[in-house]
């Protein structure tokens, strides 16, 4: 099991699901549930180690040694059905979910931007101004590529991947983190890396650009890497396409074994 690597996925997973996931090597499961025992009870003794998405007040009923991340992109509330919120707002929901899940021996990512835009690194810098510094207190952010971009280019308000990097790492500043949501889709980009290719279009899979992008997060020091995500969508656009499995029920390799190739 690569434990290196996470997938997000969603609640009621068949046995044919968890079979086909621990196949492929998945070690972690990033999923919204509510009830957090029974997801437990069917990952733990599989050797899957689940991460909850909570939503306020959900924190009473985790249980011990749970896993969780607080929301959802708060910072912009772009993902449906999560507020946008204040970094103090946040920051006081974090507080008082930290002083219930402490004593629970919790894991708490806070965090979950969206991006690493400047503004999102902004939002997030705020947050962590008002928290305590502590092992089990972590940070967590999604990663997006730009509509133009490539998973080897940097956010738009950076010069450079290196610039990006440095941001991130000043921001968390030695707290343990963990990219829990980064989708790709098989892309053309334009190849400045050498003259060979210099400016010409070249198509990067998904699953090489989420090896490469893995590397990148695991070798800066994350916790682990999130895949977006189990199914595909049932839409056309390419946020419908980022699934590691088909509409259709077939698995996408060699992006499926992922884990198993890093």
């Amino acid at each position: 099991m690569n434990h290196r690597l996470c997938l997000n996925t969603f609640a009621h997973l068949s046995d044919e699901e968890f079979a086909g996931i621990l196949a492929r090597g998945w070690g972690r499961v990033r999923v919204e549930h509510e009830d957090f025992a029974r997801v437990k009870a069917q990952c733990e003794p599989r050797g899957i180690a689940p991460l909850f998405i909570l939503r306020p007040g959900e924190e009473d009923r985790v249980p011990e040694a749970t896993m969780c991340e607080l929301g959802n992109e708060n910072n912009a509330g772009c993902a449906p059905d999560w507020e946008r919120m204040t970094p103090r707002a946040y920051a006081d929901w974090a507080l008082r979910a930290w002083e219930i899940l402490l004593p629970r021996s919790c894991t708490l990512y806070v965090g979950a931007i969206n991006n690493l835009s400047p503004s999102a690194l902004a939002w997030l810098r705020e947050v962590l101004s008002y928290l305590p510094t502590h092992d089990q207190l972590r940070v967590s952010a999604h990663r997006y590529s730009d509509p133009d971009g490539d998973v080897t280019h940097a956010k738009k308000g950076f010069r450079s991947l290196a610039a990006e990097n440095r941001a991130w790492l000043d921001v968390v500043a030695g707290r343990h983190w963990a990219i829990t949501e980064a989708g790709l889709v098989d892309a053309y980009y334009r190849d400045w890396s050498s003259w060979k290719y210099f400016g010409k279009r070249r198509l990067r899979t998904a699953a090489d650009g989420h090896r490469w992008q893995a590397t990148r997060f695991l070798d800066l020091g994350a916790d682990f890497y999130t895949v977006y995500q189990l199914h595909d969508g049932a839409g056309t656009d390419w946020i419908d396409q980022l699934g590691i499995r088909a509409q259709s029920g077939a698995w996408k390799e060699p992006l499926a074994s992922l884990p198993l190739t890093l």
